[in-house]
């Protein structure tokens, strides 16, 4: 009796086995890695083995357009993207293994990324950027996510020299929830090469460099990035639209002194109820 079954659960077990490879030999190379790679993985945990060890992340702004510079309000508005840059300890293999495959893309929810926040958002209360685009991994665990941005900023506008004004802004980057010990902002720089010409507003410059400092009820240093835009208006419209009506006008006014004072007509030119 004893036997019987011992041969029963023998045959079950590796009809068991069969099975689960040819489901498994059904999967595609892609699928494969995608659930190798996913097993276990903790998208809410910094993706280091060592804890002592600082994540060092790339940051690249590429400037698309400036979109408005609302000197009532004091906010500049502009369209940018973000590239991000990162080493992920848990998703690198061998491409031997999944035919030859050397990267993958996933959905960004799926793996952890870094919670980048703009400080001085004027464009939402947290000022954290969200995006669902795709990251890439490739074999050796870098990963890269690109994001496309709306940003909305305080910028302190100096018009005292307007129209011939330059107006320089600052956009300040960095983590909202790591300090300098776990995250690093690293190799930041500014692309222009898609940039497009602002109607009113000419770019001057674009730089942004790293920082580490503390933040007031803060209690860890912060690591991040801030971005200096300096733009110069372009006078045309104001002149053509305000300063020429300007001179025009007190020119007319100063015709009508050459008019005779008996004439009828200086006084409709001097004042309309006459």
């Amino acid at each position: 009796m004893l036997s019987r079954l011992s041969c029963s659960l023998d045959v079950v077990l590796l009809f068991t086995i069969i099975h689960c490879g040819i489901c498994a030999s059904d999967l595609s190379p892609f699928s494969r890695l995608s659930r190798d790679l996913l097993k276990d993985y903790e998208t809410d945990l910094l993706p280091v083995k060592n804890a002592t060890d600082a994540l060092a992340l790339g940051f690249v702004v590429c400037l698309h357009r400036i979109d408005d510079m609302n000197e009532k309000q004091q906010m500049i508005t502009l369209t940018a993207y973000l590239y991000q840059r990162w080493q992920d300890e848990f998703l690198s293999w061998n491409p031997d293994d999944y035919d030859g495959i050397t990267e993958i893309r996933f959905p960004a929810g799926k793996i952890w990324r870094p919670d980048t926040a703009v400080l001085n958002s004027a464009y939402n209360s947290d000022g954290l950027i969200k995006s669902d685009t795709n990251v890439v991994v490739a074999h050796t665990g870098h990963v890269l996510w690109t994001v496309p941005v709306f940003l909305k900023n305080s910028c302190k506008f100096r018009i005292r020299y307007v129209p011939f004004d330059i107006q320089v802004c600052k956009i300040h980057f960095s983590s909202w929830s790591y300090g300098s010990k776990q995250l690093e902002f690293v190799n930041t720089s500014v692309h222009l090469d898609h940039y497009q010409e602002h109607g009113e507003w000419v770019l001057l410059s674009a730089e942004i460099d790293a920082f580490e400092s503390m933040i007031s009820h803060n209690p860890f240093e912060m690591s991040g990035a801030t971005m200096t835009i300096a733009l110069k208006r372009r006078p045309y419209f104001d002149f053509l639209f305000i300063i020429v009506p300007f001179i025009l006008i007190s020119c007319l006014s100063l015709f009508v002194f050459l008019i005779p004072v008996d004439l009828e007509k200086r006084c409709r030119l001097e004042s309309p109820t006459c």
